[in-house]
């Protein structure tokens, strides 16, 4: 559901305010082009006009901006002499900065993006006079942070939005939906789990932690609510898979007929805990797991494949009450800090560090590469026609290859924007040589661009129509470049409006002709990428913590959604491949956890499956997807049985919850273990 008419009129008014106060600063300090403030503006609008994203925007913005006039300074006088080495120079740059723009999926990558495409903007077109040329790239970047800046006020005086607001609606949303799909999936055991609010949650939970980026920018959430934020974050990435693997132990349990009679008592009394609005760290908590752990029976050698069933469900339910209680204490101490409760909060506290995200280098390399073949092959085509706006067109190639980047098919957005600029060819004439020519005064100026800059902001707005918005201010503001003397000049206007749209071309041409990737193949590289990380958890020496692991698999799960519902064909089972991957990498961390025992008494038949494991994924991570071999099964069965001798209970009890987690996850059709044909 998009914003309401009245949130774009007030979108639209803020745009024009936006480009008004940055044109008027540009002017006062007689900038040599306050034409580029205007297009900053445009170029710097946020998806969401909230306060924290768009200082965050701002500020990685200068900060970009500054290293790009750092790297212009070094590069362009150095290399002046020689257009080639300097061509190739530029194109190795941008490459690199945008390879490392897309292993940041943060506001934070916006910075190297920015450092990239800043030299062919501000740097190349000065290349032609390189005495002048630290004039000309200081007042550029001059002009670019006027507009970084001046939507950042105007955006932040009228109607602001807080990113605080954003994130504990998110919270909330999440919060609610997890509560649904828990007490769903425990009440209705003969039906197949609530995947669709579990697909909502992962994607909510990657949202969440990117907006959570931009918290540091806005004062109401200093101090401790950073760390506090993201234990919340692991805590809701553990809740998914434990209440699937709660789902799946109920299922097998009731199917095997071995479930206790106190046992749908019991879940009855978890449901209306989870599903009230109970206050975080009641007592309802302590005695639910105390009851919990009193369900669960003794272990031993003779035990049936329902208690060991039993042994895993109590253990998950424990978890389960464990992550919801701490959820409920780390919620409520986000939403009034000053009434945290230090000594329940603190721990619950983890490792302080930012959540993994996924990120594809392969694409990244090829998005630079493309990058680079783009302005190489526009500027061979501009030294070939001695083209003299052909600075500024290999400038607007760079921006479209970077923009558009983090994009499967980046072509769509590409060619929307290039027909736009089209578009806006009739109304940027309609300015420059009817419209302008009368204006006297900065006053008459704002007064004649109001209609037309309120109609961009109203329509930028809208998600559908951003896109065609940005095309028409860019188009416009390049037509019009407004300087502080109006000069109105017929081939100057062409020469800047051919520019935009030669380098859109080419920046299209080169991404349509080596950068379109087809949606199966991008969904076959985030599973296999989790393949490969499965395959290294059998062997690694270090292994990661088990909500970062979680964490990882959900963000890929997030990234799956959309081009699920893109596929040409119905792949919901790859969905499901890749939940079930999750489940499997939380069992491998406690496998391997486990193979630590004192008594060695296990560590052959341990071994053995994580070599099969490790065989599996690998074979699956390179294309050759086969089935397990079935002699896998009758490991985990010789590694129960061997669990089962173990002579410390502890160590009998995390073995079973670990080796039954592997076996359902794994072979969910397999029969039931049978302690006469398992014992050792």
């Amino acid at each position: 559901m998009g914003p309401s008419p009245a949130r774009q009129a007030i979108f639209g008014l803020n745009c024009y305010c936006a480009v008004m106060l940055a044109l008027y600063v540009a002017f006062s300090l007689d900038l040599p082009n306050p034409w580029w403030a205007m297009l900053t503006v445009f170029l710097g609008q946020p998806a969401q006009p909230l306060v924290g994203a768009i200082w965050a925007k701002a500020f990685y913005r200068t900060a970009g901006t500054a290293v790009g006039l750092i790297a212009s300074l070094v590069m362009i006088p150095t290399l002046s002499d020689a257009p080639e080495l300097m061509i190739l120079a530029l194109a190795i740059w941008v490459a690199f900065c945008l390879y490392l723009s897309l292993l940041d999926r943060t506001p934070r990558g916006y910075i190297f993006m920015l450092a990239g495409y800043t030299v062919a903007l501000v740097g190349l077109p000065a290349a032609t006079d390189p005495t002048a040329i630290f004039d000309a790239a200081v007042a550029r970047s001059e002009e670019i942070v006027i507009g970084v800046l001046a939507i950042a006020v105007v955006h932040s005086i009228f109607l602001p939005r807080s990113v605080t607001a954003a994130v504990q609606a998110k919270l909330d949303a999440i919060l609610n939906d997890a509560r649904k799909w828990i007490v769903d999936g425990l009440r209705s055991s003969a039906l197949e789990p609530s995947s669709l609010i579990s697909r909502r949650i992962a994607i909510d939970l990657t949202e969440l932690s990117l907006l959570a980026t931009n918290l540091k920018f806005e004062g109401e959430f200093a101090g401790g609510s950073g760390p506090i934020l993201r234990a919340l974050e692991d805590h809701f990435a553990t809740l998914l898979p434990v209440t699937s693997a709660i789902e799946d132990r109920l299922k097998a349990l009731y199917a095997s007929g071995g479930h206790p009679p106190g046992l749908a008592a019991l879940m009855e009394r978890l449901c209306v805990w989870i599903a009230g609005a109970h206050q975080p760290g009641s007592e309802t908590a302590h005695v639910l797991a105390r009851d919990i752990q009193e369900l669960a029976p003794p272990l031993h050698p003779e035990c049936t494949w329902a208690d060991l069933l039993l042994t895993n469900l109590t253990e998950r339910l424990a978890e389960l009450v464990a992550s919801w209680n701490a959820s409920l204490i780390l919620t409520a101490a986000l939403r009034d800090p000053s009434k945290q409760n230090i000594t329940a909060v603190r721990p619950l506290l983890g490792a302080d560090r930012p959540r993994p995200l996924h990120v594809d280098r392969g694409i990244a390399v090829l998005s630079a590469l493309v990058a680079a073949a783009s302005i190489i092959a526009l500027a061979i085509f501009t030294v070939a026609t001695r083209w003299e706006s052909g600075p500024l067109a290999i400038g607007i190639t760079a921006v479209l290859c970077s923009l558009f980047a983090a994009a499967d098919d980046p072509t769509p957005m590409a060619r929307t924007l290039t027909v736009w600029f089209l578009v806006a060819f009739p109304l940027a004439v309609l300015y420059e040589f009817a419209i302008l020519p009368a204006v006297d005064g900065f006053v008459m100026l704002g007064a004649v661009l109001f209609p037309v800059l309120f109609a961009i902001g109203f329509f930028f707005a809208r998600a559908q129509s951003a896109l065609k918005a940005l095309a028409v201010a860019l188009g416009l503001s390049a037509g019009l470049a407004l300087q502080p003397t109006f000069i109105s000049s017929f081939p100057a206007f062409m020469n800047a409006y051919i520019a935009l749209l030669v380098g859109c071309i080419f920046g299209l041409v080169g991404m349509n002709l080596a950068r379109v990737l087809p949606v199966q193949s991008v969904i076959r590289r985030i599973l296999r990428a989790g393949w490969k990380e499965l395959a290294s958890l059998t062997a690694t020496s270090r292994l990661p913590v088990r909500s970062a692991w979680t964490s990882l698999m959900l963000d890929r799960v997030g990234l799956l959604l959309p081009r699920l519902a893109r596929a040409p064909i119905d792949q919901e089972g790859e969905l499901i491949d890749a939940l079930n991957d999750l489940r499997l990498g939380v069992g491998i961390i406690e496998l391997r956890l486990l193979g630590a025992d004192p008594d060695h008494i296990a560590e052959g038949e341990i071994k053995q499956i994580l070599v099969a494991l490790g065989a599996y994924f690998r074979r699956s991570a390179s294309g050759q997807r086969t089935a397990l071999p079935e002699s896998v099964v009758a490991a985990l069965d010789a590694l129960i049985a061997a669990i089962l001798h173990m002579s410390a209970p502890v160590d009998r009890h995390s073995g079973v919850v670990a080796a039954i987690g592997m076996r359902r996850s794994l072979f969910p059709g397999a029969p039931a273990y049978r302690p006469a044909a398992s014992t050792r």
